[in-house]
């Protein structure tokens, strides 16, 4: 009896050392995700990850020249193969718009962009096709505005910008439900802007915004967050420097929103990673990482990769074909 209960502790006691002696799960960090048929190097394209199928969905960007392109390329990410998609129909080159992907209704949603003017006009892919819709609302032309999908009330979200009419940087906040768009009021934003990092927490229920250009000398430096319909800043501990054009998603895998390079104030191109997790703002200690570069519209979390899959990018003087992936080590 006494043999028997000591037995019982002994291999208690034993189960507990070993968890205690396991070592601790390693950090997520980057990884190169080799593709082939790789598309065309542009700066400022818009990407998206198509849940349903399984692709990641590209649209436009800027070309060598600087002009915008219209191409639609989809990468398998279990092949790893680009293809070239040759739609009846499309919209017009631009880069610089907005692409989710919208899981309630299957589709991928284009709204707004630049080439030479800005664009206001909504477009879905359907994975064969695109169409362009009319809804009876619809947010002023812009570019450089933030994007994301919420989950929890099957919306796409669209914040700030900057178009001409009216003219400067938008502060406003707007929602798509498959049909119309409809502008989500606040009484207190955050200060107009664009080219800011922004994504959807899907556990705390919350759009992250950070940065961004607002106009003026210097780059905003805030982080905001939209829960209960109301805007609220935070004041993080710890913070990266201000930037434009940095890629941002959220991974449900690792409970984040995550931030990478960008262009600071000075010009500078960025190689830095950062997590938000609803308090502080952490950056990741990974030694393997993409060259610095922008690429504002570039990053989507792949549930298949359990991580966000980045493409591309721009330097300031190269633009990049490589995709990498941010997920916890496998």
């Amino acid at each position: 009896m006494h043999r028997r209960t000591f037995s019982s502790v002994l291999w208690v006691v034993l189960a507990l050392a070993s968890i205690a002696a396991a070592p601790a799960s390693a950090p997520a960090q980057w990884r190169p995700f080799t593709t082939s048929n790789v598309p065309t190097a542009t700066a400022a394209h818009m990407i998206a990850y198509d849940s349903a199928r399984g692709v990641v969905v590209k649209f436009g960007g800027s070309d060598s020249r600087g002009y915008g392109i219209n191409e639609t390329w989809e990468l398998d990410v279990r092949t790893r193969l680009w293809t070239k998609r040759t739609p009846a129909h499309s919209p017009s080159a631009r880069a610089a718009g907005t692409l989710v992907d919208d899981q309630a209704r299957r589709v991928t949603v284009l709204f707004g962009g630049s080439d030479f003017t800005y664009l206001g006009d909504t477009w879905l892919w359907d994975g064969t096709d695109w169409t362009q819709v009319f809804p009876a609302h619809s947010p002023a032309a812009r570019t450089g505005q933030g994007a994301a999908y919420d989950s929890r009330r099957q919306q796409v979200v669209v914040f700030g910008g900057y178009g001409y009419y009216p003219p400067g940087f938008f502060d406003d906040l707007w929602q798509w439900d498959g049909t119309d768009w409809s502008e989500r009021t606040a009484t207190t934003r955050p200060p107009a802007r664009c080219c800011m990092a922004f994504a959807y927490d899907s556990q705390r229920d919350a759009l992250v915004l950070f940065s961004g250009n607002g106009g003026g000398c210097c780059l905003l430096t805030d982080t905001w967050e939209w829960i209960n319909k109301t805007w609220m800043q935070r004041l993080p501990a710890n913070s990266p420097v201000g930037r434009t054009f940095a890629t941002s998603s959220y991974s449900p895998q690792g409970g984040y929103t995550m931030i990478f390079g960008g262009e600071d104030a000075n010009l500078v191109f960025h190689s830095d990673t950062w997590l938000w997790e609803g308090t502080n703002w952490t950056q990741s200690t990974g030694t393997r990482h993409p060259s610095a570069r922008t690429n504002e519209y570039g990053g989507v979390y792949v549930a298949g990769l359990r991580g966000i899959l980045m493409h591309g990018g721009y330097d300031g003087g190269t633009r990049f074909t490589d995709t990498w992936v941010f997920a916890d080590p496998r």
